[in-house]
């Protein structure tokens, strides 16, 4: 049965879609919005004040790009388009949170809004393209309406792996942000206190070089305490000094470096037209290509045992690598 009552005197368009929270179908009157339908002949549906009224079709209406309408009944003798909550939360896995002048609907999978609307005429009405709906302009003074989707700053911080806020500074011309809305003062971030307990950082010791693969860092990491679905337990972690760019390669054992790491010095020969200089590595057995430097002429610095900050450089990057690892799986 569907469920539904809209006020006489509206300054809607008749094009509008009402976000209908009693509403148990969708309903529109338009036929020619339509992207696949399907006639129905003897259908009827009874209205509230008991009036039954024909049901002339059903079909699928892509309204937005994230809101795909399915069942769509279509009835003339309506004056407006009704958008079910009920049916949007169950077909679209969503939720619908409503305020005092405006509607949102997130998806629940990953939080991202896929629609939203203002309230008109006491009603909410969805924000769409113009082409499909529009609201009359004298219903819009004083309103504010969204016309595309804004993610704040605290979106960005869990999306990114929960960098610092200023990375995300760094980050807000590229990410559309206005640094003046984010609020450092009160940014509080209970994964960030269990993603990224660590020691005091040591004094860099190490001289940034004057040119790409002068000196590398290498290292790696593991065993996983369970191996992922492809059986790699370990990783191993390449650091250009000059760039800090960053290579990283899974390993199923850690013999397997010494087919991974050769392979990179040809891949910066072939790819990069220059030659690695030296590398820095600590003094593990798996790490210790003698021959391949005297072939390759390249010079090689291990830390002392038990010094890991000697290797500082990739060490670091591996406390980023599994800080982001653990905010991303404490944040799901």
């Amino acid at each position: 049965m569907l469920t539904s009552s809209i006020p006489h005197e509206t300054e809607l368009s008749h094009r509008a879609w009402v976000i209908d929270s009693g509403g148990s179908h969708h309903v529109t009157h338009e036929r020619d919005i339509y992207v696949d339908y399907k006639a129905l002949d003897r259908t009827f549906v009874r209205l509230p004040n008991g009036q039954a009224v024909k049901i002339e079709g059903a079909g699928y209406i892509q309204l937005t790009d994230a809101l795909s309408l399915h069942n769509v009944l279509h009835i003339p003798e309506f004056k407006f388009n009704l958008l079910s909550v009920s049916v949007v939360t169950k077909s679209l896995n969503s939720k619908v949170n409503f305020t005092s002048d405006a509607c949102y609907i997130h998806a629940l999978t990953q939080e991202l809004m896929i629609g939203n609307g203002s309230q008109v005429a006491n009603l909410y009405v969805l924000n769409v393209d113009k082409s499909l709906c529009h609201v009359s302009e004298s219903s819009l003074q004083g309103l504010s309406v969204y016309a595309s989707v804004h993610v704040e700053p605290d979106m960005w911080h869990k999306r990114l792996g929960h960098p610092s806020l200023n990375k995300i500074d760094t980050l807000s011309e590229v990410l559309s942000l206005s640094k003046q809305k984010i609020n450092k003062t009160s940014h509080h971030c209970h994964v960030c206190h269990l993603a990224k307990q660590k020691h005091l950082p040591f004094k860099l010791s190490n001289h940034m070089r004057n040119k790409p693969f002068e000196l590398i860092h290498i290292d790696t990491w593991g065993p996983f305490s369970v191996p992922i679905v492809d059986g790699f337990r370990y990783f191993l972690t390449i650091v250009d000094d000059f760039s800090h760019a960053t290579w990283i390669y899974m390993l199923k054992q850690k013999s397997d470096i010494l087919h991974v790491f050769p392979g990179f010095l040809n891949l910066v020969e072939t790819q990069y037209n220059t030659k690695v200089c030296s590398v820095r590595s600590h003094h593990a057995n798996e790490l210790k290509f003698t021959s391949l430097y005297l072939e390759k002429g390249i010079k090689s610095f291990h830390s002392c045992p038990e010094t890991p900050e000697q290797n500082s450089i990739v060490e670091r990057k591996h406390q980023h690598l599994l800080n982001v690892t653990r905010a991303l799986m404490f944040q799901s």
